[in-house]
């Protein structure tokens, strides 16, 4: 990328498209739950916007795409919804304040040009003077820049875990970066569910590092990647309980444990094997029923 002067470059947006739409299928919910009236509503919004940065001859051409599923008015109470709008969009948008609305959000991430600024230091602190040029199509193949924000729903009833997907790509790199967040929601107890509230943390790390090395389904993706075999495992910012309830699987992003080949890695723990390693809280215990069927054990992988 080369680099833009603070003096001599034009903001220019076009193809302009933020369109919210009320969708079908916004909701994946398992055969087995139970009444339709136990889950909440959805719509499906979604938007694109390409931006292209001018400068001489050189263009630099930046693709902005989101889908997010989210709950219809009324289904959440302010404070939860706010909850929300914080894991979606993080820090990255509130500038002084807070993001308060699902279309504010939208439309500052579909602004957002910080991708074609990230080696341009010279005007890293310019303040864009935008000339607005509408066209009416551009080649899907035809931009430099992508960055795409997704926000898709898991509902089971009572728990509904949302799940983020961000991806970018800058021009002239090897490869893009992705990452998966998760964040469960407790209708029953009208709360979105953190560790502490599940477990008591202060061993986990040695915890999922056993588990790393005893569940065959943590074998090729974790055990065979980590980047420090012997070392506990950070205390993960991500998590999720599978539809059966007997299981905790705990993610990290690319890197931070294990090289980017091996994808987003995660670390399934069965909630019973869990419990005999640290404690667990009484809610915890209510919820996940720690006697559920677990996965097979090292030795159960080589019975077989």
């Amino acid at each position: 990328m080369k680099h833009i002067s603070s003096v001599s470059f034009m903001l220019l947006l076009f193809a302009v498209a933020a369109v919210f739409t009320s969708c079908d299928g916004c909701s994946r919910q398992p055969a087995a739950v139970a009444e339709a009236d136990c889950h909440l509503l959805f719509d499906t919004v979604c938007g694109e916007r390409y931006q292209m940065l001018a400068h001489d001859a050189d263009t630099n051409i930046l693709r902005s795409d989101y889908t997010v599923c989210w709950p219809r008015a009324g289904q959440l109470p302010d404070s939860l919804e706010q909850q929300l709008l914080d894991f979606l969009f993080g820090v990255q948008y509130r500038g002084e304040g807070r993001v308060r609305s699902l279309s504010d959000g939208c439309e500052a991430f579909l602004s957002d040009i910080s991708l074609m600024l990230m080696d341009d230091d010279d005007f890293s602190s310019a303040v864009p003077s935008p000339t607005p040029v509408v066209i009416d199509s551009l080649h899907p193949d035809s931009y430099d820049n992508s960055n795409t924000l997704n926000l898709e729903i898991i509902d089971l009833g009572n728990l509904v875990t949302f799940v983020r997907y961000s991806e970018f790509y800058v021009r002239n790199s090897p490869h893009g970066l992705y990452g998966v967040t998760y964040l469960t929601l407790d209708r029953t107890n009208h709360r979105f569910m953190q560790l502490s509230d599940l477990m008591d943390t202060t061993t986990l790390g040695s915890v999922l590092l056993q588990a790393v090395s005893q569940f065959p389904d943590n074998w090729e993706t974790v055990r065979n990647c980590l980047f420090e075999p012997d070392q506990p495992l950070p205390v993960p910012h991500s998590f999720f309980i599978d539809s059966t309830r007997a299981n905790f699987v705990f993610t990290y992003q690319l890197y931070e444990i294990t090289p980017y080949a091996c994808g987003i890695p995660s670390v399934v723990v069965p909630v019973q094997w869990l419990a005999t390693q640290l404690p667990l809280t009484p809610y915890a215990t209510q919820l996940l029923r720690p006697d559920a069927d677990t996965l097979a054990t090292t030795q159960d992988a080589e019975e077989k």
